[in-house]
């Protein structure tokens, strides 16, 4: 699940539409669906879409060109400028043009009407079907659908499903980028990749390895150190702490630079959470801004559920008291009170068992933020003793049931 402040850490100028749609898709298990879970398939998934979409803010293939950019994108296509310039600025003319005839467009028109569209740009009649296929959709049909943002991001996660799925975690951001746009410069309709220009080809590839680095620094939380930042503090952990306070309301900049602007929003912060307003992010106001985003994240999961009460246990499972116990707390008890126990008394939902990983993988990155201590070795095998019984009781009925 990645949700607002990790979005916008990665792609500060994401447009809010797609945040928005995609930390929505993922409140209902979208990146479980599609088996996009792990820290390095994930940044490697953010890293192409990033790409694609001109930083998360368009979910339509750009074929505005000049001639002299035609020639340099299609060599093939436009051995001159003079063969290229009716198509320049043309983008209906341009798509039927380059598209025309494969990638299953197989009528007149079939170029433009199946451009590139969502955040992986899908591109061609045949891929709009087997996306659509995946979604449930009628993309050949509706082929506009996909300029919805939520559908835009499905068919993204859909298409790396298909064609990267268990290779995100070994191939590299060049295998991957050949895979996703047939070359390493970001345009997935070049047709020969030796052909394109040295510079694009350059800039495409490096694109996605800053991104991906980006991205999988956000996204591992073991490779955060955690330290304490204050005015004058750059680096990865300063954006990702302005992204949370984005997420918290904040309309500061996402920029890696502890500067004024983010020195008075934490001690706003301070203040309302009744903490010395120093400006300083300690362990103290850490503990706090992720009290609140859990918080704030689980009241705006419209999947939560609750179950009556007499599913509910009369106490919440025990846990150690160290400065995280409100955090620990509410997990487990939304947990607990929303599914059932999960130590095999009650049956756990199957399709409950996604969210309870979710919540415990939020729960697990709280207990890892705290540092070594016998008190964190003991939560942490806690956290994995109930999920081993979630699993198991699901792992039960299914076999009951004849699943």
């Amino acid at each position: 699940m990645l949700y607002k402040a990790d979005i916008l850490a990665i792609c500060p100028v994401a447009k809010a539409a797609i945040v928005d749609a995609m930390v929505d898709e993922g409140y209902k298990g979208a990146w479980e669906r599609f088996g996009v879970t792990t820290p390095v398939a994930q940044a490697k998934f953010m890293g192409q879409i990033v790409h694609e979409s001109a930083n998360l803010t368009r979910l339509e293939e750009k074929l505005r060109y000049s001639a002299k950019r035609l020639c340099e994108v299609w060599p093939k296509r436009f051995k001159s400028e003079a063969m290229a310039q009716p198509f320049a600025f043309n983008p209906q003319a341009l798509a039927n043009k380059v598209y025309g005839g494969r990638l299953g467009n197989d009528k007149p028109g079939d170029g433009y009407r199946y451009r590139g569209r969502g955040l992986k740009q899908t591109t061609g009649k045949y891929n709009y079907g087997q996306a659509g296929k995946e979604l449930g959709l009628d993309l050949v049909a509706q082929p506009d659908l996909l300029l919805h943002a939520n559908i835009g991001f499905l068919s993204g996660l859909a298409y790396w499903k298909e064609f990267i799925g268990a290779k995100a975690e070994t191939a590299s951001v060049k295998e991957i980028t050949k895979i996703v746009n047939g070359g390493y410069n970001g345009l997935a309709d070049r047709e020969n990749a030796t052909e394109r220009a040295e510079d694009v080809l350059s800039y495409g590839t490096y694109e996605r390895e800053i991104l991906t680095e980006t991205a999988l620094e956000l996204l591992d939380p073991g490779r955060i150190v955690i330290r304490e930042l204050k005015k004058g503090s750059k680096g990865i952990d300063v954006r990702l702490l302005q992204a949370q306070l984005v997420e918290l309301g904040n309309t500061i900049s996402i920029d890696g630079d502890f500067g004024v602007n983010t020195t008075n929003a934490l001690k706003e912060f301070q203040v309302q959470n009744e903490l010395e307003a120093n400006g300083i992010y300690d362990s103290k106001t850490r503990n706090a801004l992720q009290l609140s985003l859990q918080e704030q994240r689980l009241a705006a999961d419209p999947t939560t559920t609750h179950q009556a009460p007499d599913l509910q246990p009369e106490q919440p499972p025990s846990l150690p008291d160290f400065p995280l116990e409100a955090a620990l707390s509410l997990t487990a008890n939304i947990v607990i009170g929303a599914h059932g126990d999960i130590m095999g008394v009650n049956e756990v939902q199957p399709e409950k068992l996604t969210k309870i990983k979710r919540y415990a993988t939020v729960l697990w990155g709280q207990i890892k933020d705290l540092g070594e201590s016998r008190e964190t070795a003991v939560a942490l095998t806690n956290l994995e003793t109930a999920i081993m019984w979630a699993t198991k009781s699901v792992a039960r009925q299914a076999e009951k049931h004849g699943a």
